[in-house]
């Protein structure tokens, strides 16, 4: 089931991957991650903008961080399409 989440707040955007194709928005409390980004999609992240509309798949993201030595659990949106604001 896909969700449409509006008006995000944008805390940092990364472009990620080995093939810096990946973007990855960070927000209060949860990711979302837009993988096999196209070129115009990556141009879209040049904008300095603050908020941003997903639609996506919700997941929970849980991993031990061995480093920290400790279970993470982060919720994430897997991103069909996006719209910086």
């Amino acid at each position: 089931t896909r969700f449409l989440v509006k008006n995000i707040p944008i805390r940092e955007l990364k472009i990620i991957g080995g093939n810096k194709d990946t973007i990855k928005f960070t927000s209060d409390g949860f990711e979302a991650l837009k993988f096999r980004s196209s070129e115009e999609e990556l141009a879209q992240c040049n904008i300095d903008s603050t908020t941003v509309d997903v639609v996506g798949t919700l997941s929970i993201n849980e991993f031990f961080n061995w480093a920290l030595r400790k279970m993470v659990v982060s919720n994430q949106i897997f991103i069909d399409g996006f719209k910086i604001k």
